[in-house]
């Protein structure tokens, strides 16, 4: 089904369509295909995306992008029939360029089933896998996923990485891919909602917190962030928020369980609770031991909320040491970390470096024109 705004593209002679698809209905990488879509609308394409139908609420309506909706299926068959009508619907917007938001199983098989006339976009998110626990289920289903994405990165004729680590990291990775590939700096990808607080935050810890948001899995370090936090004089910190879905490690369950001062949201949060959590956050903070890039940086740098990170160059580019956000390289550099921020003279003055590193480096209508070159 094909749902547009009120206000929906008027295809002309003049204007190039620029179509974006998505196999994600929900979280960072859907957010960041509606951000897409509605910047280069703004640059004067005629824009359609193509997602889930399962996805709600999509568009804001302030800029005219056309909804393209179908339903997910499971279907491993390189040339599965759903895969084929999804080309052709695309085919028929009779478009300048895809762009793959995702590199999914559907993506891959979709842009495998599209015409080779139509030239192809594909954005890789993160170059390998992150380190976690993972099921036989969850090994087999990542061996299908690197062979369509394998698939993809022949067909595309550009590939996109988001930062420049994992730019160096793919060409690494897939040397004969290289050639084809750019980065662009990951910008904010902001969602249309109102800040509302999570339920469960209690309106004394409404502000002034630290904060881990995000997928909770091994790679982001969390028991780390646990252990520095543990380090410290209780009545000299501020409340530590973790939010997000995900296993804990039995070891970050106890360190949480026996501190009053940590407030555990494990749960999925929708847009307008996580846009609150950072927007009132002393700092972000992002303990990873893996990066490839963060979607929630930039989100905290739009915002002016100052960060702290990983000593990881996946973070790091996103990060100037002492004037947007603060680097550690151990629990102890963590600790110290964490009580430098709470000083209002550093907070404020890294909150203005952030603001300016983003203005300066994350804006995102300069660096798509830089990059995709849709002109």
């Amino acid at each position: 089904m094909d749902k547009k705004p009120a206000e929906a593209v008027r295809q002309t002679e003049s204007v190039k369509n620029i179509v974006l698809f998505t196999s994600n209905y929900q979280g960072g990488v859907f957010q960041f295909t509606l951000y897409l879509s509605e910047v280069i609308a703004r640059q004067g394409f005629s824009v359609h995306v193509f997602m889930p139908d399962s996805a709600s609420d999509a568009v804001s309506g302030k800029t005219p992008v056309a909804i393209h909706t179908y339903r997910r299926y499971r279907d491993i068959r390189p040339k599965n029939k759903c895969a084929r009508s999804l080309a052709a619907r695309i085919a028929d917007c009779i478009p300048a360029r895809v762009l793959f938001c995702d590199d999914s199983i559907i993506s891959g098989q979709v842009i495998r089933a599209l015409d080779k006339t139509i030239p192809a976009t594909q954005f890789v998110h993160d170059v390998s896998p992150h380190p976690a626990w993972r099921s036989l289920y969850e090994r087999l289903r990542t061996a299908v996923e690197k062979h369509y994405r394998d698939l993809s990165l022949k067909k595309a004729g550009q590939i996109v990485l988001l930062s420049k680590n994992s730019f160096e990291a793919f060409r690494k990775a897939y040397p004969k891919a290289a050639p084809k590939a750019v980065y662009m700096m990951l910008g904010a990808h902001l969602p249309e909602a109102a800040p509302v607080p999570p339920a469960e935050l209690p309106p004394s810890d409404r502000s002034g917190y630290y904060l881990f948001f995000g997928r909770i899995d091994k790679y982001k370090g969390i028991i780390n962030l646990l252990k520095a936090y543990e380090l410290l004089e209780p009545a000299e910190l501020p409340p530590l928020i973790i939010a997000g879905s995900g296993t804990l490690q039995e070891e970050e369950e106890k360190l949480i369980e026996k501190n009053g001062s940590i407030l555990l949201i494990n749960r999925f949060l929708d847009d307008a609770e996580m846009l609150y959590l950072i927007q009132n956050a002393l700092t972000v903070v992002l303990p990873y031991t893996e990066a490839s890039q963060s979607g929630v940086l930039p989100i905290a740098c739009h915002f002016g909320v100052p960060v702290i990170v990983s000593d990881l160059q996946g973070l790091t580019e996103f990060v100037e040491d002492g004037e947007s956000g603060l680097v550690f390289s151990d629990i102890e550099g963590l600790g110290r970390a964490l009580l430098e921020i709470k000083d209002p003279a550093v907070r404020d003055r890294l909150g203005r470096g952030a603001l300016k590193f983003s203005k300066e480096r994350l804006d995102w209508d300069d660096n798509v024109r830089k990059t995709l070159k849709l002109t």
